[in-house]
C-alpha cells in the first residue's frame, strides 16, 4: 500500500447512481389511463357517464382541498362555500353579463383566488379548531348570502338555464364530450399537485404539516406557503364549481352546504393526507359506493357510516396505510435534495 496516493476504486464497485423511479408520476399516469378508458367501455351508457362526471368533479374538489388539509395541515370545513361562489359566479357572469361558458370560468377562477387570499390572511393566523370554527362560520354565511340574496342569486329558487361550455366552436353535450373534458379538468389538477410535491415547495408544505415550529426555524415561510395554498385551492374550488353549474344547468343554495364540506374533508382523511392517488380512490369509492349500495336501501347509511367509522379507527392514515407496496397511494414526499441544496433561507 502506497502512502500518500489515494485508492482509486474500480469500475465494478463504484456504486451506480440511478435517477429514483417516479413511482407517484407512474401511478398517476394509470389513472390517467384509466380515466379516457372509461368512455370506451361504458360511453353508451348515459348513468355511468353521469356517474363519472360527478365521479371527477367530486375527486377535483377533494383534492384541492388536499392541498390545504392534507400538505399543509390547517382543516377547513369551508370548501364549499369557495365551490359555491365558484358555481354562481360562473353562471351569472355568462347569463347576465353575457360571456359565455369561458367568461364565466374564468371570472369564477379570479373571484375565488382574490376571496381565498382576502380571507386566508386572517383565518390562517389561528390554529387548530379556532380555524375550524371560523370556516364553519365562513361556510354558513356563504349559504346565507346565497340563500338571503334574491336580487342577485335568486335565493332558494337559485339559476336555471345555465348554458353548456362551447370548445372552438363546438358545444360539449352531456355524455362522453363533458366527462372528458371534466377528466382532462382533473388531470390538469392531478399534475398540479404532482409537480408542486416533487418541487422544492413539496419540501417545504412536508415541514410545515409535519411541525410548524421547526418549519419556522429553519426559515420556511410558513405563514405565506399557507395563504398561498389556501389561494390555489380556493380557485380550483371555484374552476370545479363553474364545471359542475354549467354541467347541471341549475344550481340553487342547498347543495353546497356545510355537509358537502364535512364530506370533502372526510375525503381528505380517508385517502390520507398529502396521498394524492388515496385521495383519488378515496373519492371514487365515497362516489360510488352508495350508488352500489341502493340495492341494500334500508341499511345503506348504516352500512356506509359503519365502513367510515371502522376505517378511520383503525387506518389513521386512510387508504394510504392500506397500500401494500405503500408506494402506490402513500403521501407524496419529494425526491432527495442534491447536495449542497438546502431549503431556503428567507423569512
Amino acid at each position: 500500500m502506497q502512502l500518500g496516493i489515494p485508492h482509486r476504486a474500480s469500475r465494478s464497485s463504484r456504486p451506480r447512481l440511478r435517477a429514483p423511479l417516479d413511482q407517484q408520476a407512474i401511478g398517476l399516469l394509470v389513472v390517467a389511463c384509466i380515466l379516457f378508458v372509461v368512455p370506451v367501455l361504458f360511453g353508451r351508457s348515459p348513468y355511468f357517464m353521469q356517474l363519472g362526471v360527478t365521479t371527477c368533479l367530486f375527486a377535483a374538489l377533494a383534492e384541492s382541498l388536499n392541498l390545504i388539509t392534507g400538505m399543509t395541515g390547517p382543516v377547513s370545513f369551508a370548501h364549499a362555500a369557495f365551490y359555491a361562489i365558484g358555481a354562481y359566479a360562473s353562471a351569472l357572469l355568462a347569463l347576465h353579463l353575457g360571456l359565455g361558458f369561458w367568461g364565466g370560468f374564468i371570472g369564477a377562477l379570479v373571484l375565488t383566488s382574490a376571496l381565498g387570499l382576502l380571507l386566508g390572511l386572517p383565518t390562517l393566523r389561528l390554529g387548530g379548531s379556532y380555524l375550524a370554527i371560523a370556516t364553519i362560520g365562513l361556510q354558513v354565511i356563504v349559504q346565507g348570502v346565497l340563500l338571503q340574496w334574491v336580487g342577485l342569486t335568486n335565493g332558494p329558487t337559485g339559476i336555471t338555464n345555465i348554458m353548456k361550455p362551447t370548445l372552438f366552436g363546438w358545444s360539449i353535450e352531456q355524455g362522453v364530450p363533458y366527462y372528458l373534458f371534466v377528466a382532462a379538468w382533473l388531470c390538469l389538477i392531478l399534475l398540479l399537485l404532482h409537480r408542486i410535491t416533487r418541487s422544492r415547495l413539496g419540501y417545504e408544505l412536508l415541514a410545515i404539516r409535519e411541525d410548524e415550529r421547526a418549519a419556522l426555524a429553519i426559515g420556511v415561510p410558513v405563514s405565506r406557503l399557507r395563504v398561498a395554498m389556501f389561494t390555489l385551492a380556493a380557485a380550483l374550488a371555484g374552476g370545479t364549481g363553474s364545471l359542475y353549474a354549467h354541467y347541471i344547468g341549475s344550481i340553487d343554495p342547498y347543495v353546497f352546504d356545510l355537509t358537502l364540506s364535512a364530506t370533502v374533508l372526510v375525503t381528505v382523511l380517508l385517502g390520507g393526507r398529502g396521498s394524492i392517488i388515496g385521495v383519488l380512490v378515496s373519492a371514487a369509492l365515497l362516489t360510488l359506493l352508495p350508488e352500489y349500495l341502493q340495492v341494500l336501501s334500508n341499511y345503506r347509511i348504516v352500512l356506509y357510516g359503519a365502513g367510515m367509522l371502522l376505517l378511520t379507527l383503525f387506518f389513521p392514515k386512510g387508504l394510504a396505510g392500506l397500500s401494500p407496496s405503500r408506494w402506490l397511494l402513500r403521501p407524496a414526499t419529494p425526491p432527495p435534495l442534491p447536495e449542497g441544496g438546502g431549503g431556503r433561507t428567507d423569512a
